[in-house]
């Protein structure tokens, strides 16, 4: 059966790549291709997204025979009543430290990814020119702590937090 690869080709065709935001290096190099260990299982964490406390879980893993690293956002907002969000991404390493890739959440939203390794960080870049502009970093504060932030550029060029939660394995 052929499902594998013609999910895989559509979602290569789906995802619009964006220019890489970082420049590459034989030890970022060496991290790019060992973050899906670094990164891989289970986070529970807690924060501020939006501007409400929430809940939230983060899963990566490897999906569709190896070839992609899936992250799995989902927040619950705390005692708000707010609807929980949901999100998918999907990246896959090219060969010069940049993982690229799509997004897709329940908001209905679907962004390319362009991601690079920056220290002990994956610094997320995600959008496009017509449409909302984001960057998100994951940054490994220990082998059980991570930290994810969220930021949107505004008109003027600066960008604004709107997102922050720490997490643990």
């Amino acid at each position: 059966m052929m499902l594998a690869p013609t999910v895989r080709a559509l979602l290569v065709a789906a995802v619009m790549i964006l220019p890489a935001a970082g420049t590459a290096g034989e030890s970022n190099r060496a991290a790019s291709l060992d973050l899906p260990k670094r990164f891989a299982g289970t986070w529970i964490g807690s924060g501020r997204v939006a501007g409400s406390d929430v809940r939230a879980r983060l899963v990566w893993d490897m999906v569709l025979e190896g070839e992609f690293l899936r992250v799995q956002y989902r927040f619950d907002p705390v005692g708000s009543g707010a609807t929980p969000f949901e999100g998918h991404g999907y990246y896959r390493a090219d060969t010069s430290n940049v993982w690229r890739g799509g997004w897709y959440d329940t908001q209905r939203a679907m962004h390319a990814l362009s991601g690079y390794i920056d220290g002990d960080s994956l610094v997320a870049m995600w959008g496009a020119e017509n449409a909302p502009h984001g960057r998100t970093i994951y940054r490994m504060l220990s082998s059980n702590k991570l930290e994810v932030t969220d930021s949107i550029r505004g008109k003027d060029g600066a960008w604004r937090e709107f997102g922050r939660v720490l997490y643990s394995r």
